[in-house]
């Protein structure tokens, strides 16, 4: 069988040869080809497509869990505010209420040393009476000693 050939001068001035055996070598390269590619090259590929699906879902997963946490920071700082809020009026009504007990307390204390004071007054008012009718009583019988110490004689 004879081989038939081609023979072409490419531009550097090399002979080329085209025959069946260019044929037989480009089928070959195809063939190796297409099974490299059904073996080798399309798993690889289906597997960093898979990797790069993976790489995006985590990613977007990421990004969903950041949003959800910053999310739920601000609902823990607007908690922690009106907690404090609330903290602070209790302590402000607690402090009221102290406020108005001393003052109840001042006030009592007061009315009582207010009615102590009227009641020694009015004792103090009581003895000093019968202290004068006392002296009262006695006011003759005193002049009459010393007008006796005066005078030298009984009057």
């Amino acid at each position: 069988m004879p081989i038939h050939s081609t023979q072409l001068l490419s531009s550097s001035g090399i002979w080329l040869d085209i025959d069946l055996s260019f044929v037989i070598i480009l089928s070959m390269i195809f063939l190796l080809m297409a099974i490299l590619n059904k073996l080798i090259f399309n798993p690889f590929l289906s597997d960093m497509d898979e990797r790069d699906s993976k790489t995006t879902k985590t990613r977007e997963e990421a990004v969903s869990l950041k949003h959800k946490a910053n999310e739920l920071k601000n609902q823990y700082q607007s908690l922690n505010q009106e907690v404090l809020n609330q903290a602070y009026d209790a302590r402000k009504e607690l402090r009221v209420a102290g406020l108005k007990s001393k003052e109840a307390q001042v006030a009592d204390a007061k009315a009582s040393a207010t009615d102590s004071l009227a009641q020694a007054q009015k004792e103090l008012e009581a003895q000093f009476d019968q202290a004068r009718t006392q002296a009262l009583t006695q006011v003759e019988a005193i002049a009459q000693e010393i007008a006796k110490k005066l005078l030298g004689r009984a009057v």
